[in-house]
């Protein structure tokens, strides 16, 4: 997991600088691009926080031995709902899907 948030991290600022050094640009290529920016950054947080930061509350208790009450049956929930969440971030991130 921390290899996937360093590569992510990694590849945002990469795409966060080229975007302010490529101010040669339309107006409207820079506001696409940086609607497409925010966009993958809140894709990236919905499964980042609905998948992978409760399994990790789920996990990491049980082997520190310490008692959480943790409702189990939400982890089903949440994995199901995670790709309409992720289609939905789309949908309402980008004005061109409106």
């Amino acid at each position: 997991m921390a290899s996937m948030l360093a590569i992510v991290v990694y590849c945002g600022l990469s795409i966060f600088v080229v975007l302010h050094i490529n101010l040669s640009k339309s107006r409207r290529g820079i506001a696409m691009q940086r609607q497409l920016f925010y966009t993958l950054l809140t894709q990236f947080s919905v499964p980042f926080f609905i998948m992978y930061v409760p399994v990790l509350f789920a996990i990491l208790p049980p082997l520190l031995h310490i008692f959480v009450p943790f409702p189990s049956n939400l982890l089903p929930i949440m994995f199901s709902v995670f790709p309409s969440l992720d289609a939905l971030v789309i949908l309402l991130g980008v004005r061109d899907y409106r």
